[in-house]
């Protein structure tokens, strides 16, 4: 059985010195889509750190992808 797929996050920092993310999401015919993470998923929040959070938020795009093909479509 292959590995869970969970997409993969990558950390930026914007000019003014915001941090944001995007997730790279691996799509059904083996490319990958960047998919740029909600600010509310940015930040630090229920005991997780920001990167935490934008990786939950990834692994949640992945899944939907994996099930609905959504992005490649």
């Amino acid at each position: 059985m292959p590995a869970r797929r969970t997409g993969t996050v990558e950390k930026y920092e914007r000019a003014s010195g915001r941090i944001y993310y995007r997730a790279r999401i691996r799509l059904a015919d083996g490319t990958r889509a960047r998919v740029d993470i909600p600010p509310r998923y940015c930040v630090a929040a229920g005991g997780k750190t920001a990167e935490q959070r934008a990786e939950l938020y990834a692994e949640a795009v992945q899944e939907r992808e994996d099930e609905k093909g959504e992005l490649l479509a």
